[in-house]
């Protein structure tokens, strides 16, 4: 029964997909190298701090969709559009967690970004495919695109590549938004059901239940790197562990103090310091940051 509402949901380019990255897979484990390779990721995932991210990452989702079930807000059709949502915005969105020390307002930028009309635009072209022969042509095209846009934009001499791929994409956008346009004109009670808007915020809300433990993981990747710096400046361990404790205590859960604290204090921080030393560096980050936000409230007032 779930099997059967999970596989009806599949459309002509859901299955052609499918079939690539079976033709994929198939040529990976014949020939040698790309076996290895494979080899190489699968010991990257299973014995690594990656691999235990995203094991975390699949039982929270887990746990969020049994939560959904109980409420009766989760059927087993939307499996289909929350398997692609793992393998796209989840997984760019856990890779690039690092960053969110580096850009301000990270995480409120990674909500916005699913209300944009790219994601609209995908709804509606997702729900007009082509027939079967089509699609296993358009896959490996627009994938072949996509994958050459991407690395064009890498260097600056590729300028002209990357322009050329981007308006072959266009091109095709348009394509599929005007046959997508011509199919809801002419079958629009088809178009506007509870099922489909349904199935269009499936990525959304399963994006905004992600970004607390997003979070958490920018939370832990911000202190690792910043608890590296210190361990090289500390050698005495027990020094080291009290300084990670007061920074701990001063930062608590918020990303712009890690950031700021790596960036302005922790050079300030040396081998030949004591807990007083430690305590003094500490105290002066509390004192900017009071000073801080004392003038952002009077900002706010004004």
């Amino acid at each position: 029964m779930v099997m059967n509402q999970v596989t009806g949901e599949l459309t002509n380019r859901d299955i052609a997909l499918l079939v690539w990255l079976g033709v994929l897979l198939i040529g990976a484990l014949v020939y040698r190298p790309a076996r290895e390779g494979l080899g190489s990721i699968l010991k990257l995932l299973l014995f690594s701090k990656l691999g235990v991210g995203l094991l975390a990452l699949l039982a929270y989702e887990a746990l969020v969709v049994s939560v959904f079930y109980r409420l009766g807000l989760w059927h087993w059709w939307m499996l289909k559009d929350a398997l692609f949502w793992l393998f796209g915005s989840a997984a760019i969105l856990f890779f690039n967690t690092t960053k969110a020390t580096e850009e301000k307002h990270y995480f409120r930028k990674a909500a916005l970004d699913n209300f944009k009309f790219a994601v609209i635009l995908a709804f509606i072209i997702n729900l007009y495919v082509f027939n079967l022969v089509t699609e296993l042509i358009l896959v490996p095209v627009v994938t072949s695109l996509a994958m050459l846009g991407a690395v064009a934009a890498s260097k600056h001499e590729f300028e002209p590549v990357k322009k050329l791929v981007n308006w072959t994409m266009v091109g095709i956008g348009i394509t599929f938004l005007v046959y997508a346009v011509i199919n809801i004109t002419t079958n629009f009670h088809d178009f506007a059901t509870v099922k489909d808007l349904e199935g269009f915020l499936t990525p959304i809300v399963l994006t905004l239940t992600l970004l607390p433990f997003a979070y958490l993981l920018g939370l832990d990747s911000a202190y690792e790197s910043l608890f590296v710096q210190v361990g090289f400046r500390i050698t005495d361990k027990r020094l080291a562990r009290y300084a990670k404790r007061q920074i701990l205590s001063a930062c608590r859960f918020r990303l712009s103090r890690i950031s700021r604290f790596q960036k302005d204090f922790a050079y300030k921080i040396g081998p030949s310091d004591s807990r007083t030393d430690v305590a003094g560096v500490v105290s002066e980050f509390r004192a900017v940051l009071t000073v801080r936000e004392r003038g952002q409230g009077r900002r706010t007032s004004d």
